[in-house]
């Protein structure tokens, strides 16, 4: 459960930091307490709007890493910060669905999740969080950043997410391993 937790903090931090107004990295505003948390949070009265805006800023930046990893010969056979096989994805999906009903607010079910994120933009703040991560080898190829996988799955998704340092606004570096972990 560690292991899982540990990776959907790294994958809402990075889905929160690529929205628009962030890094731009997918079209989403959800997470902007001005706009889509705003919308979520008082007009459509759901009772937890920082999980649906986390999942939805998720759900972008899986469709941006498929498609920065279709580049690739073999997509499938690439292990992302988004995608991990079907077995680990779907485990994500249904821990995302336990912290939902658990009716804690994200930041304090991921602990993690706080450490990477704030309410004000801070790229320089992101950045340093990031890199705080770890500072793993990076070859980069036509396709992405490739790193070496670590030796486990939570050293593997920790390096994943410090390869994205430097940040590119714009346009999202897709970060790989090739390999799925066991």
């Amino acid at each position: 459960m560690h292991d899982l937790d540990t990776l959907l903090a790294l994958q809402l931090a990075v889905a929160w930091a690529g929205e628009s107004d962030r890094l731009g990295w997918w079209r989403t505003t959800l997470l902007d307490p001005d706009t889509g948390l705003d919308v979520l949070d008082y007009d459509l009265g759901l009772h937890t709007p920082h999980w649906a805006a986390f999942q939805v800023a998720r759900l972008a930046a899986c469709q941006a890493d498929r498609t920065a990893r279709v580049q690739h010969a073999e997509p499938d056979q690439l292990c992302s910060l988004f995608h991990w096989g079907f077995t680990v994805d779907e485990q994500l999906e249904d821990r995302l669905r336990e912290l939902k009903r658990e009716s804690q607010p994200p930041q304090t079910a991921l602990p993690l999740l706080a450490e990477l994120t704030s309410q004000d933009w801070d790229p320089e703040r992101t950045t340093q969080a990031l890199a705080a991560l770890g500072s793993p080898q990076v070859r980069k190829t036509p396709t992405g950043r490739r790193i070496q996988p670590g030796p486990t799955p939570r050293d593997t998704a920790l390096a994943l997410a410090a390869a994205l340092v430097p940040l590119t606004p714009g346009q999202y570096p897709l970060v790989f391993s090739v390999g799925l972990p066991a």
